[in-house]
């Protein structure tokens, strides 16, 4: 069993490691605001990081990078994307008012599973559109009770 323990954990050193870099210099473009360090993190192979991306660029200036708001829609509308990173780049699209991204909320909407649905009516909830609050709207029915519950706060 004490083999097992120190095997177990030499592997786990080199993964929580190769998060670890990643996850260092996503925090460091942040605190920079190094925005288009962050927009090329949106591209990063792990899944985890392109999240963290994705949220790091929330306090960003966008609309003065070119291709940042381009990347997350980018990101927002590919039915590839794992949901928790798409619900981020809507999330950050919704901080920053982007009306474009309304549309590709609603797609991700009806794909996307529980945890990333309520990230996604959040930030469907910042929006002021008639599309915005007619969807909001009818999730307040949603078999979901943090979505419906999300949904019910903003429409009321």
């Amino acid at each position: 069993m004490q083999r097992f323990l120190v095997f177990f954990f030499l592997c786990l050193g080199p993964i929580a490691a190769a998060h670890a870099g990643p996850f260092q210099r996503v925090d460091r473009a942040a605190s920079a605001q190094q925005t288009a360090t962050l927009i090329k993190f949106l591209g990063h192979k792990h899944s985890i990081v392109r999240q963290r991306a994705a949220h790091a660029l929330g306090p960003a200036p966008l609309v003065d990078t070119p291709g940042a708001v381009e990347a997350l829609l980018t990101c927002l509308g590919d039915d590839a994307e794992r949901d928790f990173v798409r619900s981020a780049c809507g999330g950050t699209l919704a901080l920053h008012g982007i009306v474009e991204a309304v549309p590709l909320i609603l797609l991700a909407l009806e794909t996307a599973e529980t945890d990333a649905r309520f990230e996604l009516v959040h930030a469907l909830a910042r929006y002021e559109s008639d599309t915005a609050r007619a969807t909001l709207d009818e999730l307040r029915d949603d078999a979901d009770p943090f979505v419906s519950a999300k949904a019910f706060e903003v429409v009321q």
